[in-house]
């Protein structure tokens, strides 16, 4: 009775051990693809050009998206007629 205990308890502690380096060794895998670098490496050759162009595309469409962002924010504060943090200027 007591060695086929001990026999399942090792297959059970060796399994375990063994899922879990597999999950772990494909949790690092998968953050080291989803590292900015790695993604524009993989998008520029993808598109067939280099790392450099895709990262300065990539920082410039993020740069025109904020710039767009407060533009925005800045007219609707006005229309609205809020400034700062929410304090309405017309006393509603």
């Amino acid at each position: 009775m007591i060695p086929k205990r001990v026999f399942w308890a090792a297959t059970g502690y060796a399994a375990g051990l063994g899922s879990a380096w597999w999950v772990a060794r494909h949790v690092r895998r998968a953050a080291r693809r989803a590292r900015p670098d790695a993604l524009a490496a993989r998008v520029g050759h993808r598109l067939g050009s280099s790392v450099s162009q895709t990262r300065a595309a990539l920082a410039a469409g993020l740069a025109e998206g904020r710039i767009a962002a407060r533009e925005r924010e800045t007219e609707l504060r006005l229309r609205y007629g809020l400034v700062g943090d929410g304090v309405r200027t017309d006393g509603r």
